[in-house]
């Protein structure tokens, strides 16, 4: 799946931009992780669950994608940082996770609170600034066509 959508969202971000599919795919991966865990049978669970693992790894792919493009000038420290908070994001899911399932006895209580944060990360995608819109110093901001926009 990790394979699959790498190559799918890495054709994508060209087109419609990193910041969106970031967007889109960590809310949708919220939404996966959520419902997949209220499933009654293996066999509807399995496929919920191989669409979270897509749209999760849609979002691996496209937040790298965006966090290559936010400091051109200083990639290889934004590439670092993204490293480091991915490793400290998943240190802290597992101790939340974990937290969850003692509190409440119930893998139900991890479920939501997976999603919950997936939704609540793609907050993070609203700060960021979008790397096809270059600033200029008139407070207007061009597209990559050099198109003045609003």
């Amino acid at each position: 799946m990790y394979v699959i959508a790498s190559l799918v969202i890495g054709r994508f971000v060209n087109r419609v931009g990193a910041r969106i599919l970031a967007l889109v795919t960590t809310l949708v991966n919220g939404v996966f992780v959520i419902t997949f865990f209220f499933m009654p049978t293996w066999w509807i669970a399995f496929p919920l669950d191989m669409t979270h693992v897509w749209f999760g790894a849609a979002t691996f792919t496209a937040f790298s994608c965006l966090a290559l493009d936010q400091v051109p000038k200083h990639r290889a420290t934004m590439m670092s940082m993204r490293s480091v908070f991915a490793s400290v994001g998943g240190a802290v899911g597992a101790a939340i996770a974990g937290a969850m399932l003692i509190i409440f006895g119930s893998y139900q209580a991890v479920g939501i609170s997976f999603g919950i944060m997936s939704v609540a990360s793609a907050g993070a995608f609203l700060l960021t600034r979008d790397p096809t819109k270059r600033p200029s110093t008139d407070g207007n901001t061009f597209d990559k066509n050099s198109r003045l926009t609003k």
